[in-house]
């Protein structure tokens, strides 16, 4: 598909004038540390992203896209940055020993790979003068912010429990249920098809928002989702929907946990799901009991909590039965694993992206045959980072 088909003057003027700009506003989603670092996760906006925003997507011009645009500081002090719920100014600066709080970061914007050609920043790396915002943009930020949550707010279903609804197929217990783990770096991304009779993402994400590394592997929009399930809101879980989503991807059902902090691309997302006439379903949380489930016949597909604890890192993980035991816990670590399924003995399971301190104790079933590499002690171990793309059966 050629770009002049799908984009027009308007949008390549944005991006233009979104390039040569040095003023950008933003708030702080996370911060990460590592080691002796800090790493930290802003989501940014301007004048010019509002009116791409406002012009091209909320309206539905652009249809089945979104985008993020972010921002990554790694620094050994937080100073100015450390204030929590802060309106922060980043403006782009030469020279940096002549400023009070400045910082380098890697600046990107992040869309459908058809625009690459278009991208104003493809992780570049700048030096930023920080400053808190001031009373009257904070006061615009709140506004424009509360006047799109409104309009949201209308399509999104919360619930304290949800049953994902199959294509009333009669599932046939020879059927497997089929998962694929891909190798998406530091992201997470992995597709379930249940027998036949439902099929869908646990996480759509990949790459490195830091790294800025990004992966060749475009098979994302090859599916035909009837559901996303996101273990969280971090944008390493549905990065791979913004960046090779089609109307498939989101016009299915959307699964999350429940909002409580917003940000400018989260919103983007929403309103892309919305256009699109996706449907959107947020969890309540609940203690050690499934939040949403897939029963029929011989197979089970649930989701829990992993803990009401900073949702934000640890949020929802995916339990499958059938004739194995399977477990992913999204990307939270197992010492935070729901207490109904501790003491499960598991066939298959996947560690979070970011690595599990594994307090707990894990049984593993011996005669598992889906992994690839079998040790002395009977464990069978598939690193996706060295050897690829992860199939089992279930």
């Amino acid at each position: 598909m050629e770009i002049d088909n799908i984009i027009d003057n308007e949008l390549y003027e944005k991006m233009s004038i979104l390039k040569d700009e040095i003023e950008f506003f933003g708030t702080v989603d996370f911060i990460e540390k590592v080691d002796q670092n800090f790493i930290i996760y802003v989501d940014l906006f301007n004048q010019t992203t509002n009116d791409i925003d406002d012009q091209l997507l909320f309206n539905g011009k652009l249809k089945d896209v979104t985008y993020s645009f972010d921002l990554v500081i790694e620094t050994t002090t937080l100073s100015i940055l450390g204030h929590s719920n802060e309106l922060f100014k980043f403006k782009v600066v030469k020279n940096k020993e002549n400023y009070f709080d400045t910082f380098e970061g890697t600046i990107s914007f992040l869309t459908n790979h058809i625009y690459d050609s278009i991208n104003p920043f493809s992780f570049e790396k700048l030096d930023f003068k920080v400053s808190k915002a001031t009373l009257d943009e904070k006061s615009k930020y709140k506004k424009r912010l509360e006047n799109q949550l409104k309009h949201i707010e209308k399509f999104i279903s919360i619930k304290e429990k949800y049953s994902i609804e199959d294509n009333k197929k009669k599932f046939n217990s020879k059927n497997s249920i089929q998962y694929r783990q891909y190798h998406v770096g530091l992201g997470s991304c992995s597709y379930i098809n249940v027998g036949g009779i439902s099929k869908g993402f646990f996480n759509i994400g990949y790459s490195n928002k830091k790294i800025g590394k990004t992966f060749p592997y475009s098979g994302f929009s090859k599916h035909k989702p009837d559901w996303v399930i996101l273990s969280t809101i971090n944008k390493d879980c549905y990065s791979a929907a913004i960046r090779y989503g089609n109307h498939h991807t989101f016009s299915c059902v959307w699964i999350l946990p429940n909002v409580v902090k917003y940000n400018v691309n989260l919103i983007r997302l929403l309103y892309c799901i919305e256009i699109a006439n996706g449907q959107l379903v947020m969890l309540k949380y609940k203690a050690n009991s499934s939040v949403c489930s897939l029963i029929k016949d011989e197979i089970k597909l649930e989701v829990y909590y992993a803990t009401e604890y900073n949702m934000n890192i640890n949020g929802l993980s995916l339990y499958i039965e059938n004739q194995d035991k399977f477990i992913s816990f999204g990307n939270s670590d197992y010492n935070f694993l729901t207490k109904s399924l501790v003491k499960q003995n598991f066939d298959v399971i996947v560690i979070p992206y970011q690595g599990s301190k594994l307090k707990t104790k894990i049984h593993f079933n011996s005669n598992n045959q889906n992994t690839i590499d079998k040790h002395k002690n009977g464990f069978h171990i598939h690193r996706t980072d060295l050897s690829g793309n992860f199939y089992c059966q279930i």
